[in-house]
């Protein structure tokens, strides 16, 4: 059948101008505009913890798979990652860690309690506590819903759903989304904020953390000099401000131990080296 007469017609909407003005006429679309963005911005934010855990986990391991061939497993590594999430959270649910032979300095969250950990940020990291404050950090965006809020954000609830079915044509873009994502100030300082809370308990010393930041600090003054680390000073807030924050949070009156023993941390460390089948590197993308 002919529709085009239900069809809105241009005249319909120049005649509208015409009765209101032009001035009005620009500041009801700018409202709308505005509305429209707003709306777009913040409503993952009441979505996200909408979205059941099942699905969420679906879609976190649809996004991961094997991550190419890159995820480690070096002897121990596995278990000694397990006991870093054991130490840090021992009554929260179950999350699952893995490293991927990147040599990137980050880490990222993904949906479903997944957390990744790049080499590179391996090779930074001086001590277990520095890798669990940061650790302690990506759980909190695993807790607080705040990577499933950056996925709709960035992708559209149509990636949830897409996910939840099964689909993994496109994992890989969704995880280097994720990689390449930033989550607001709010959100990042509330992962800290978590992250200090884990370590305060478990009690584990956030001066190793603080010390981390120090030096990626001096690698924001002067970057030329910091180039292996800038992936992670790209997606995370400034790291003076993160360093007095965990420097501020140790308790010198508190008897304090270490999160994994020397040779959990050496198989973490080595992981990557010591798994004869892991894919090198080569490329990987990640924005």
């Amino acid at each position: 059948p002919d529709i085009s007469a239900r069809l809105p017609r241009p005249e319909k909407y120049g005649r509208l101008i015409d009765r209101i003005g032009i001035g009005p006429a620009t500041g009801v679309f700018l409202a709308l505009s505005v509305a429209i963005v707003a709306i777009s911005v913040k409503a993952p934010d009441f979505l996200a913890p909408l979205v059941p855990m099942s699905w969420e986990k679906k879609l976190g391991d649809a996004m991961v798979g094997d991550f190419g061939g890159r995820l480690c497993h070096g002897p121990g590594s596995d278990a000694a990652l397990k006991a870093m999430v054991k130490r840090l959270d021992p009554q929260g649910s179950p999350m699952q860690i893995d490293v991927a032979n990147i040599a990137m300095v980050n880490a990222v969250a993904l949906p479903g309690g997944r957390i990744i950990i790049f080499r590179g940020l391996l090779q930074e990291a001086k001590s277990p506590d520095e890798l669990a404050g940061v650790v302690g950090h990506e759980m909190g965006h695993v807790r607080n819903r705040d990577v499933m809020g950056a996925l709709m954000r960035q992708l559209g609830l149509s990636v949830v759903m897409g996910g939840a079915s099964g689909s993994t044509s496109q994992a890989g873009d969704y995880v280097n989304v994720l990689v390449s994502s930033t989550y607001s100030r709010e959100a990042e300082s509330k992962a800290d904020d978590y992250s200090i809370r884990l370590m305060r308990t478990a009690k584990v010393s956030a001066a190793d953390t603080a010390g981390f930041f120090a030096r990626l600090a001096k690698a924001e003054e002067a970057l030329g000099d910091g180039k292996s680390i800038l992936g992670y000073i790209a997606s995370h807030p400034m790291s003076a401000v993160r360093e007095q924050k965990f420097r501020g949070s140790i308790d010198k009156g508190a008897t304090y131990a270490p999160s994994l023993t020397p040779t959990e941390w050496r198989a973490i460390v080595d992981s990557c080296r010591n798994d004869p089948d892991v894919k090198k590197d080569e490329g990987f993308l990640p924005f």
